[in-house]
């Protein structure tokens, strides 16, 4: 029992920093990788019910749904925003996203600005 519980947390460390590593990975669209963070709960009651037999009650499946709803929605709004997004003309300045209801977003770091300014 205690090797169980010893290798459960070794498991669970390990996918947790790979978790991390690919948030690290994902400079851009981190947001949603981050999405399929919110699906450990129905992978886990998948793993449940196939490794421990242990069957999902009502409220476990209609959280899962609704989970799984909210993930894909979220998919869904992020991948239309992207779909939306152009890059500032040529010469003006490579670093500014501007997004169609006219804000922009700076990529530049503040290390980047100091070189610059030189």
């Amino acid at each position: 029992l205690l090797l169980f519980f010893g290798s459960l947390g070794t498991v669970t460390y390990v996918a947790e920093l790979l978790i991390t590593k690919g948030y690290a990975f994902a400079t851009k669209g981190a947001g949603s990788v981050a999405v399929y963070k919110f699906l450990t709960p129905v992978f886990s009651m998948i793993f449940d019910a196939s490794v421990f037999g242990e069957m999902p009650n009502v409220f476990e499946v209609v959280g899962g749904l609704i989970v799984l709803a909210s993930s894909a929605a979220m998919v869904h709004v992020q991948a239309s925003k992207g779909a939306h997004a152009k890059t500032a003309p040529d010469g003006e300045n490579d670093n500014v996203v501007v997004m169609c209801d006219g804000g922009a977003s700076n990529d530049r770091s503040a290390s980047d600005e100091s070189d610059n300014a030189d």
